[in-house]
């Protein structure tokens, strides 16, 4: 399981198609070069993002062909969901399968 910092960090990765190290330190807010550096190493290896080294600058990108990038940013979703939406999600669907034997969403 990820820690806030590095859930917070895919949620940045996930709006910014192509980021530098410094960028996403910048919208980090982080003074520690050495933490970011590590959950960098430690997500690549993972294969959830990817570096793309151009000129001196490394940027990085999610991995979109990576399965538990997928979970990971879906934990991110659900987190910015209010637990009222998911309670009413449940109670709609409830109430669809009593009057319906089938149904897609």
């Amino acid at each position: 399981m990820l820690t806030e910092k590095q859930l917070k960090i895919l949620n940045i990765l996930k709006y910014n198609k192509d980021i530098s190290f410094s960028d996403l330190k910048k919208q980090l807010k982080e003074s520690s070069s050495s933490y970011l550096q590590k959950t960098i190493s430690d997500f690549s290896k993972e294969n959830l993002i990817l570096i793309n080294k151009r000129g001196r600058n490394n940027f990085i990108s999610l991995n979109y062909e990576s399965n538990l990038l997928f979970d990971y940013l879906s934990i991110i979703e659900k987190r910015g969901i209010p637990e009222e939406v998911f309670s009413l999600i449940h109670e709609l669907l409830q109430k669809i399968l009593k009057k319906l034997n089938f149904f897609l969403l």
